[in-house]
């Protein structure tokens, strides 16, 4: 007998979670949570389209509660912490790809509570973010030395995407710009990607600024575009770009980027995918320099079949529960905690001198302020070195101090050699996690509420999925 698992909410992600675990050698479907009346007293199989399960949806949270199970995948569109505190409570361990990612202490720590006291565990998974926007780019860093930067990037066709009311209402497409801009879905993304940027800073030790930078843009359709919600009229909304960024000494080291198209035809901007089509890709940038492009997530326009974007996002869900369950309790943010896991960034340090030195071809110009621009400062003074290595170079300035030129030696010899860039920063600058996120945080309540009114006049609470 394996562990006993509820699914909670049935839409895309949810449905393709139920098939996961009757797949899965090691894990036996217990129970299933509704949103829809309709759908609550029917069996489990009739829901997801096959042969009768013997398992009936329900709607209450009490039967969940008081079923006996290991643990609930909870794939609701929006998360409710009540509902998930509840679940930790009554002894079951979570698995979401909705939330709880790598939070904030503080907004963390009423988590944490409920899982120590039902002796559960709470972990936050999925496939951007949850998976290719952090942990495996991460992953991938160990395969580099002197890291630099690091990106994330998601290259997605959403006429694949069959959730017209989500397309419109949520994510803004067929709208015009300014309702777009101001809709919710960009509180509804924060969330999950700054923790995911939060969390290749902390594991790499960028010393980046404690805000992460958040902006979004849009495209328009310049002539009609067929779309899964209906055609995209001239001057609506058939494209949307949101970048995440940490940065340090206003050089951008962690870029988290989502791009969704309504195809590459007739839009303004004109945007696309470039060559390689539709993607996903991870960047690290050190000694070497690496690219990974992932493939096999997207569905084919037209095609028949779940998109399998969702399918992954279910599956990373499926597969975490034996580890989640078998995990100390409280919240486990992810399996890369060990510093031999992950690559190291490129930074030189002297007591309480910071080296920051960027590297460039020998013959490339050199400015002042610019990127291949070497700049050292001791306590506050800032003092330029130059040096020529082989085929690389720094500006050429002068160095005032002793100290300055047995930094400078030390680091050029062990970090300049190897085309790295390092960072500085002031020590001990504190970096407060926990604002920022909790206000991206608490912003979702907004979001929650607008999409219930708007599924509630259309009768499609449970919708076909979540946001991908």
């Amino acid at each position: 007998m394996g562990l006993r698992v509820v699914q909670w909410a049935t839409g895309g992600v949810g449905v393709a979670a139920i098939k996961g675990v009757l797949e899965h050698p090691d894990l036996d479907l217990a129970g299933c949570w509704v949103h829809s009346p309709d759908k609550a007293g029917r069996d489990v199989g009739e829901i997801i389209g096959t042969e009768p399960l013997g398992i009936t949806a329900t709607s209450s949270i009490d039967d969940i509660l008081a079923l006996d199970a290991d643990a609930v995948i909870y794939s609701p569109l929006m998360a409710n912490p009540d509902e998930v505190t509840a679940l930790l409570r009554s002894g079951k361990n979570v698995v979401t790809p909705v939330g709880w990612l790598y939070p904030s202490e503080r907004s963390a720590a009423p988590m944490r509570e409920a899982a120590l006291e039902g002796n559960a565990t709470l972990h936050g998974t999925g496939m951007a973010p949850g998976g290719i926007s952090e942990k495996f780019p991460l992953l991938f860093s160990a395969f580099s030395t002197g890291v630099t930067f690091v990106r994330a990037e998601e290259f997605s066709d959403l006429r694949t995407y069959e959730a017209p009311d989500v397309l419109r209402h949520v994510m803004g497409f067929g709208e015009i710009p300014e309702k777009a801009l101001t809709g919710p879905m960009q509180k509804m993304l924060d969330s999950g990607f700054i923790q995911a940027v939060k969390m290749v800073v902390d594991k790499m030790g960028f010393k980046a600024d404690p805000k992460v930078r958040a902006t979004q843009d849009v495209a328009v359709a310049s002539a009609p575009i067929d779309s899964p919600l209906g055609v995209i009229e001239p001057g609506q909304v058939a494209g949307r770009k949101f970048h995440w960024e940490a940065l340090v000494g206003g050089e951008v080291v962690v870029r988290v980027t989502v791009n969704w198209l309504m195809g590459e035809e007739n839009l303004d901007p004109a945007w696309t995918f470039g060559p390689a089509g539709q993607r996903y890709e991870m960047e690290v940038r050190g000694n070497p320099d690496i690219t990974i492009a992932v493939k096999g997530f997207h569905s084919e326009i037209g095609g028949e079949g779940p998109e399998y974007g969702i399918v992954g996002t279910a599956a990373h869900c499926v597969n975490s529960v034996p580890a989640v369950c078998a995990a100390e309790p409280g919240i486990l943010t992810s399996a890369i905690d060990r510093d031999h896991l992950v690559g190291q960034i490129a930074v030189a340090q002297h007591g309480n001198c910071h080296v920051r030195y960027l590297v460039g071809p020998a013959d490339a110009p050199h400015r002042d302020g610019d990127r291949r621009c070497a700049r050292l400062q001791v306590r506050g003074e800032h003092l330029r070195f130059s040096h020529q290595c082989g085929r690389q170079a720094v500006d050429r300035h002068t160095v005032g101090c002793h100290a300055g030129r047995e930094m400078m030696h030390e680091a050029v010899q062990a970090r300049l050699a190897r085309r790295v860039v390092g960072t500085h920063h002031a020590a001990g600058e504190s970096r407060d996690r926990g604002d920022e996120q909790d206000a991206s945080e608490s912003s979702l309540d907004h979001g929650r509420q607008h999409l219930l009114r708007q599924q509630e006049r259309r009768g499609q609470v449970d919708g076909k999925g979540g946001v991908p």
